[in-house]
């Protein structure tokens, strides 16, 4: 524990509240069959058990999680080789961490490396970073960044043979803005969010 904790000793990301949910997450009870979501509090607030009526999902969402925070905590989701892989994350990256979008792709390069090379039976689905609302909102993630990720992301779906999920045009307005009836303060979703992001998966999940 002491080596992973200075691991992360540089990252502006709660330490804290990603050491205890990581440790959660090493406690999970999962099998084969289990359709995980990965990905940071976007992922990790969504009810996907309650929305999509099914225990076999597993949420390793983690608030505050980066590109480089999945990488790290990969393992627990490879070793059950899961059914599907749903994976959403990116935006801390460009808020909290400020990383360049080249780096963000450089490490979700690595995630995807790792999934075709330690689960290869696992459907992969890469669901697009979501916008934010700088607008209305006090937020320092410039949604032309979400937007080159994403068009980064779309690439790399095709060049690993995955499954690409394109949730950000359901969200954005005319002004490429997390539409204002999605949030509650520009960047984390509401119930009628979580409710349009489930509807637009909903047939990805399968039987």
């Amino acid at each position: 524990m002491n080596s992973f904790i200075a691991q992360f000793q540089h990252n502006t990301y709660q330490k804290n509240y990603y050491i205890n949910n990581m440790i959660d997450l090493q406690q999970q009870t999962c099998s084969s069959e289990n359709i995980v979501f990965l990905g940071d509090s976007l992922t990790e607030y969504g009810e996907w058990k309650k929305l999509f009526n099914n225990e076999q999902i597993i949420n390793q969402g983690i608030g505050g999680d980066t590109t480089a925070g999945v990488l790290n905590r990969i393992d627990e989701t490879i070793i059950t080789q899961p059914k599907k892989i749903f994976i959403m994350i990116g935006v801390n990256d460009l808020g909290n961490e400020r990383i360049t979008v080249d780096e963000i792709i450089m490490n979700y390069k690595k995630i995807l490396t790792l999934f075709q090379e330690q689960t290869p039976e696992t459907e992969v689905y890469i669901q697009s970073v979501l916008p934010i609302n700088n607008r209305d909102y006090n937020s320092i993630v410039n949604n032309q960044d979400v937007i080159n990720v994403n068009e980064q992301l779309k690439k790399l779906a095709r060049q690993f043979k995955y499954q690409y999920i394109d949730l950000h045009r359901y969200f954005i307005d005319e002004e490429n803005q997390l539409k204002p009836k999605y949030t509650n303060d520009g960047v984390h979703l509401n119930e009628q969010g979580y409710n349009l992001w489930a509807e637009k998966i909903y047939f990805s999940l399968g039987s």
